[in-house]
């Protein structure tokens, strides 16, 4: 017998015990399935959990924060409907519906709700929260009772910090139809955020110049379309939402709007915020940093690029010391796509989640299809990881050995951004004089490499397959794309704050030596952010507004969100819902002439990183830049005169 052989049989024969004990304690029988009468929930049990099996069973006692997200009734008529919607050749195109029309055609129903909190009830669970409206139960209970309701083992980590269940969970075969995702019972999914920010301390201004609103309106061709006359076309009239993990501090985005000339944000006015899952307490708290960064981020581009349109803060508190953060990402959308009071027809998501078992991401997937079925058009960042999406195991989430993809930006109900680089040119006082007519973009990618480990830094603009969602009709037919599977990235757009490779050696027993230095950085471009020294820290203290620079593909999204928004205020309608079977009618109508109509076709790079194959940028779609990036005024235009119809699709 081999040595990996052996290796596995003293594997198995753990795993065989952990589980006999569990079902000792607990009167089960392990991999049993129950009676007729009751169904698994497939795919909600994440990959990572077979590697803590052989670690130890979870207390009995040990307490479980849940939630049951609802599935929508009647889903063929759904997605038929969804299809009709964007297809121009239907009279139900561009009808979108209201949360009510969606509430009363696919929304589960109050009796729904009052059965599976019933069910809940008498297992012994305590039900905190029960909507139809945003499809979602919270209840909490311990292991025991999660065990014992949907007969699954649960175990962890020696250390305690990490736990999952193993098998997918049984609920009565009434209720399985029901039940989208059942959240809670592992804690080995993550939460990703893709703003780049240096490390403390934050108050060192950054060298050199950056990039903000003004820059990116000349750089990215914008400005004909923000000084046209009579009207000008700013976004005024349209809502933009941006999903957060943290509330934001008006005093430092004040001084961004000072900076670059923005209008003041006035509540009730042009900014809004809907608090999400209750009381979040001060920016950055509860260990959000992150968070509060990429919140501060989104609004001031959202808002520098679409100057005359209201921001809508969906926020929350998805910080480290949050143990539901990953849901928090879900609760933001379920609001986003609910809310009757503000309607937003564009919206910025910038972070994402790693880890989850599949029923998560179609779970979330099935609310991105209800916003576009209102109309609105949702833009979400591929990642910073190139190709090395990464994926759960026994300690959180890791980076994986073959390609993957963050799964949330693979839903064919949005429109995946990634991003770009390119070398700018400035004038004398640091603004930028560079073009995107004139100026070569490549997919975003840097390596920092240093044998002080710590020194190390990477990213790239992520890209490929997904691995949970079939390839949608208007990707069918593209060159460049293969398989059966959703691709990404739909597009890019400049984002990255450096470009290169730079590798530094020191000298380990001399550090006062000058290093060894090959290779370049270069900023491509740098984004001036405007923040709170203090909040950053996350502990939710003040300590004053400070800049820095910052990038990656999280900087996309509401700069998207603010191009189409300008795109709905010039056409003079109510959305445009999902834009990928346009855009890619469009792009294929114009292959040979893409830059006819406002797409930047990226030939070069590719985002390969931390080891895993990547993908090259190559003429046409490629899975480094999709289509590519956009020149703003062209783009805009192009897109609402385009004679979008069934023979174009």
């Amino acid at each position: 017998m081999s040595l990996d052989a052996m290796r596995y049989g003293f594997r198995a024969m753990k795993l065989a015990a952990i589980f006999t004990l569990i079902s000792i304690v607990l009167g089960l029988t392990p991999g049993a399935t129950r009676a007729g009468d009751f169904a698994a929930l497939v795919g909600n049990h994440p990959d990572g959990a077979s590697a803590l099996a052989v670690e130890a069973a979870a207390p009995v006692y040990r307490p479980l924060q849940m939630e049951i997200y609802l599935s929508p009734r009647n889903q063929a008529e759904r997605d038929q409907l969804a299809q009709d919607l964007q297809d121009p050749a239907s009279p139900q195109y561009h009808k979108w519906l209201t949360p009510d029309d969606y509430d009363q055609r696919f929304g589960p129903t109050d009796s729904d709700v009052a059965q599976v909190t019933s069910w809940l009830t008498s297992q012994g669970f305590t039900v905190t929260q029960a909507s139809a409206h945003e499809r979602r139960i919270v209840f909490t209970g311990d292991v025991a009772t999660a065990q014992n309701a949907f007969l699954v083992h649960i175990v962890q980590s020696h250390d305690g910090k990490r736990f999952s269940n193993l098998e997918d969970p049984q609920v009565p075969a009434a209720l399985a139809p029901k039940i989208g995702y059942l959240a809670g019972l592992d804690n080995l999914g993550g939460v990703i955020w893709h703003t780049t920010i240096p490390d403390p301390p934050y108050d060192v201004q950054a060298t050199g110049p950056l990039f903000g609103p003004t820059d990116i309106r000349t750089f990215a061709d914008e400005n004909p379309l923000l000084n046209s006359s009579p009207t000008k076309f700013d976004g005024t009239g349209e809502c933009i939402a941006v999903s957060e993990g943290s509330d934001v501090d008006q005093p430092s985005l004040s001084q961004f709007n000072t900076v670059f000339g923005l209008p003041a944000f006035t509540s009730g006015k042009n900014y809004n915020e809907v608090v999400v899952d209750g009381p979040i307490g001060a920016p950055g708290s509860n260990g959000g940093g992150s968070p509060y960064a990429e919140a501060m981020l989104d609004v001031e581009y959202a808002h520098g690029l679409a100057p005359g349109a209201e921001i809508v803060v969906y926020a929350t508190n998805a910080g480290t010391g949050n143990p539901l953060a990953v849901q928090d990402l879900v609760d933001t959308v379920t609001t986003i796509v609910t809310d009757n009071s503000n309607n937003c027809h564009t919206v910025a998501i910038s972070w994402a989640q790693c880890g989850e078992p599949n029923a998560f991401y179609i779970t979330l997937d099935g609310y991105f299809q209800e916003g576009a079925m209102r109309g609105q058009s949702i833009f979400v960042a591929t990642g910073d990881v190139g190709t090395a999406g990464p994926v759960g195991g026994r300690s959180g989430c890791v980076i994986p050995r073959t390609p993957h993809i963050e799964e949330n930006a693979a839903s064919p109900n949005v429109t995946a951004v990634g991003a770009s680089e390119y070398m700018a040119s400035y004038d004398d006082n640091g603004n930028d004089t560079s073009t995107d007519a004139n100026t070569k973009q490549k997919v975003w990618k840097f390596v920092r490499k240093s044998n002080i480990s710590f020194l190390d830094a990477q990213g790239a603009s992520t890209g490929g397959t997904s691995k949970v969602f079939a390839k949608p009709p208007w990707q069918k037919g593209v060159a460049g794309i293969s398989g059966s599977h959703r691709v990404v990235p739909d597009l890019v757009l400049g984002g990255g704050n450096f470009g290169g490779n730079l590798n530094v050696h020191y000298n380990l027993k001399n550090l006062n030596k000058p290093p060894k230095v090959t290779g370049k950085l270069f900023p491509a471009p740098g984004f001036w952010e405007s923040f709170d020294s203090g909040l950053i820290g996350g502990n939710g203290v003040p300590g004053g507004t400070v800049w820095e620079t910052t990038g990656g593909t999280s900087i996309v999204p509401p700069q998207y969100a603010a191009i189409f928004a300008i795109v709905n205020q010039k056409a003079a309608t109510d959305g445009q819902g999902l834009i990928n079977p346009k855009l890619y009618a469009m792009a294929k109508a114009n292959l040979k002439h893409l830059g006819t109509v406002g797409i930047l076709d990226i030939v070069s790079g590719n985002n390969a990183l931390y080891g895993v194959t990547g993908y090259n940028a190559v003429k046409g779609f490629d899975y480094a830049s999709g289509w590519g990036a956009v020149d703003i005024n062209t783009f805009v235009n192009a897109f609402i005169n385009f004679n979008f119809t069934s023979d174009t699709q």
